[in-house]
């Protein structure tokens, strides 16, 4: 793991994925999310505290390249649980996403 800067881009290696964090990143996140998880199908899920902040307009730039659902849990540890768990694996599905849906968590 380790961190490269490049002006304002910063990207952490986290082992299986990448993170970046730029100021104004957010108006490209659709165009960077599809340019390495090219799929036909997106399903964005999120919590209640970050999701007003970036489903909604995620999901609008993300509809220009395949089929976008949104699914939104209650926040914290204390939902953390099978409960919850069941009730993403029987929404996403139901909301048309199949095995060719990349699954997106912004937060």
């Amino acid at each position: 793991m380790g961190a490269t800067v490049t002006d304002a881009l910063r990207t952490v290696d986290a082992g299986s994925y990448t993170v970046s964090i730029e100021p104004g990143l957010r108006p490209r996140f659709a165009s960077l999310i599809a340019s390495v998880a090219a799929a036909h199908r997106f399903a964005i899920i999120t919590d209640e505290h970050v999701g007003p902040h970036y489903a909604d307009a995620l999901a609008a730039s993300l509809d220009a390249h395949g089929h976008v659902s949104v699914h939104v849990l209650p926040p914290g540890e204390a939902f953390t649980t099978r409960a919850t768990w069941a009730k993403v694996t029987d929404d996403v599905p139901a909301a048309g996403c199949g095995r060719d849906t990349t699954d997106v968590r912004p937060g």
